[in-house]
């Protein structure tokens, strides 16, 4: 009787192990396919898994989590799932501490920042990457205090619950804005996007009206916008071609993300 315990728990224990091991499988390749959102989700479910994990597995699980937050902006979540490679031994994966400095800068804690990326220059010399990052770190620690300050005050007309990034004037004057949103209105699609966890963006547009404020953004037209993420616009020097990314998923099939262009 004994025994028939001790082959049950030794088969439990093993069918955990590989439920583990498929789990961060396909969490690695939600990671690599660039749904850095859905994968932040997949990750953080593995936390407490990594005892199931090989040393290394446990560190690459823990600093793609990070660089799933770095990618996405969240700066103090990723310095948070770094700090958490330290904890027991010397990361493996020497990489860490490039990024985890790089977010230590947007974090504003140079020192500490520099102390990162000198141990990564060790492992790496000539990273051009490091060099410039320990520039940076130099300079905003003589310069940032120093720097005359500004009131910076956010466009309300423009804005919205959602994200809103990468404004583009669309007219010589000036007088005519180009945005990405991901607000509810105008898209075509309630799904939602597995990089940024909203949902798919659209281009919108807003024009400068004679009372001197921004007219509220209304979706630019259906040959531009579709069910998947469009957005990150640029034009021409004479406005007329405009340069926009779109990123197409089916079902089954990651088609990828590629640059589109339209004349007017």
């Amino acid at each position: 009787m004994k025994k028939l315990i001790a082959y049950s728990c030794f088969f439990l224990l093993i069918l955990s192990s590989c439920s583990t091991s498929a789990r961060l499988a396909k969490a690695n390749q939600t990671f690599e396919e660039g749904a850095y959102s859905k994968a932040v989700k997949s990750y953080r479910k593995l936390l407490s898994k990594t005892s199931k994990m090989s040393p290394y597995d446990a560190d690459l699980m823990r600093f793609r989590l990070g660089e799933s937050y770095r990618i996405t902006g969240k700066y103090k979540e990723a310095q948070t799932a770094y700090e958490t490679m330290f904890r027991r031994r010397t990361p493996q994966i020497d990489e860490v501490y490039l990024r985890y400095g790089q977010v230590l800068i947007a974090n504003g804690q140079y020192d500490k920042a520099k102390e990162q990326l000198l141990l990564y220059k060790k492992y790496v010399p000539d990273n051009l990457l490091t060099d410039s990052l320990l520039a940076a770190a130099d300079w905003a620690k003589d310069n940032v205090q120093k720097m005359v300050a500004y009131t910076v005050q956010p466009v309300e007309a423009l804005r919205s619950r959602n994200s809103d990034y990468a404004p583009a004037y669309a007219s010589s004057d000036y007088e005519i804005l180009y945005l990405t949103s991901a607000r509810k209105a105008g898209n075509r699609s309630s799904k939602t996007y597995d990089v940024t966890g909203e949902t798919t963006g659209d281009l919108f547009v807003s024009s400068f009206t004679r009372r001197g404020a921004w007219s509220k953004p209304t979706p630019v037209s259906e040959i531009l916008n579709s069910k998947y993420e469009d957005g990150a616009c640029a034009f021409n020097s004479a406005y007329n071609q405009i340069y926009f990314t779109r990123c197409i998923k089916e079902r089954r099939e990651k088609l990828g993300c590629a640059i589109y262009t339209s004349t007017r």
